[in-house]
């Protein structure tokens, strides 16, 4: 579940960039830290682990198990 209110307030609810921006938001709670990608992200761009939003478009989040406990 994500909080609308995360979406920066640049942006318009109902357009497609503020679509955009809902959809690259991590769960609330979440973070890359948790992803499954993070090794690849951190050697692509340098991703922060403790980012909440995904850097690739659509989100390539995927829950790794290894870290959350097998969730």
């Amino acid at each position: 579940m994500k909080t609308k209110d995360r979406v920066s307030s640049c942006y318009r609810e109902g357009t497609k960039d503020w679509e955009y921006q809902y959809d690259m938001l991590l769960d609330d709670g979440a973070t890359c830290e948790q992803c499954y990608w993070l090794s690849r992200c951190e050697d692509l761009f340098g991703q922060n682990p403790k980012d909440t939003s995904c850097q690739f478009f659509p989100s390539r989040f995927l829950n790794n198990p290894a870290v959350n406990g097998g969730a």
